[in-house]
């Protein structure tokens, strides 16, 4: 399937098998959570604020409902909470004297995010990314924040256009259709799901 690219999951469990892969499965949620801590810690602290408001700030980020939630359930959408803070953290950095590092690194994590992680919560980081990057540009009234921040994403999506299009074209396949039956119409829904 298009869809499934090999996550972290897909490896851990070629390299355990059994009891061993559930251990390994734990370690990596909690890597996962501790790196998110991280992340986040590192955004705060670019963005000027002190040692006790970033680790606050980190706590809430870490170990709120969203979180916790997506570390229990799926390990790979987890990884996008990693992600955001890092690539927000390169699009404050963006000048004309770093725009090589932080085109780079942007195009990274934004290939990353569209090869490993749930299509659906990139398109809301991607939407993050651009409202920051236009937010910073006019803050510091450059084009620079902009320009790359879309220039990267352009070329990521690029990148990553094997998977994209491969799942653009199984949406076909996905579809719900029934032959015969307009589902335009919500009575014609109700009447084909024998809703009274």
């Amino acid at each position: 399937m298009p869809g499934i690219f090999p996550g972290p999951t897909t490896w851990l469990s070629a390299a355990f098998e059994g009891p061993d892969f559930l251990h390994a499965e734990g370690w990596l949620t909690v890597v996962m959570l501790v790196l998110t801590g991280f992340a986040a810690l590192a955004f705060l602290r670019t963005i000027g604020s002190g040692w006790f408001e970033a680790l606050v700030g980190t706590a809430c980020y870490q170990l709120c409902g969203v979180t916790i939630l997506r570390v229990s359930q799926y390990d790979i959408s987890a990884a996008i909470l990693i992600v955001i803070p890092l690539v927000l953290i390169l699009v404050r950095e963006a000048r004309r004297e770093r725009a090589v590092v932080v085109f780079l690194g942007l195009v990274v994590l934004v290939v990353s995010m569209l090869l490993f992680m749930t299509l659906q919560s990139v398109a809301y980081v991607v939407m993050l990314i651009g409202a920051y990057a236009v937010w910073r540009g006019l803050c510091a009234k450059s084009v620079i924040p902009p320009v790359l921040t879309a220039a990267s994403t352009a070329v990521a999506v690029a990148i990553a256009s094997p998977r994209l299009l491969g799942n653009a074209l199984a949406i076909r396949q996905y579809s719900r259709a029934t032959r015969g039956v307009d589902l335009r119409d919500f009575d014609r829904v109700y009447e084909l799901q024998n809703i009274r």
